[in-house]
């Protein structure tokens, strides 16, 4: 649960669309980490009522409908490192990376 924790929301932003991930991860990973949708754990932030089997499809309607959710969000491929060719970063990507900018 710590390690989830870590990757969901440390070196995370304190805005509606990046206090924490979307982490696309492996179905070992997925399995392992991410059971009950934490994957999408930035979907039950802002919904949190919503069916932990339902956050993938509220997920996909907001980044078809709604311009800030797609431009603001930090969605991830991989835990240690994102495969081609996705232009995502990683997990570890983000975790490493400058913090966002926090006035």
């Amino acid at each position: 649960m710590l390690v989830r924790e870590i990757f969901q929301h440390a070196n995370a932003g304190e805005g509606t669309y990046d206090n924490s991930r979307v982490m696309r991860v492996g179905p070992v990973a997925r399995w392992s980490l991410m059971g009950y949708g934490n994957d999408y754990h930035l979907v039950h932030h802002l919904y949190p009522n919503i069916p932990c089997y339902r956050l993938r499809e509220v997920h996909d309607h907001l980044l078809e409908h709604s311009p800030d959710y797609r431009e603001e969000i930090v969605e991830t491929r991989g835990i240690l490192r994102s495969g081609p060719p996705s232009p995502a970063p990683s997990v570890l990507d983000c975790l490493a990376a400058t913090p966002p900018n926090r006035d």
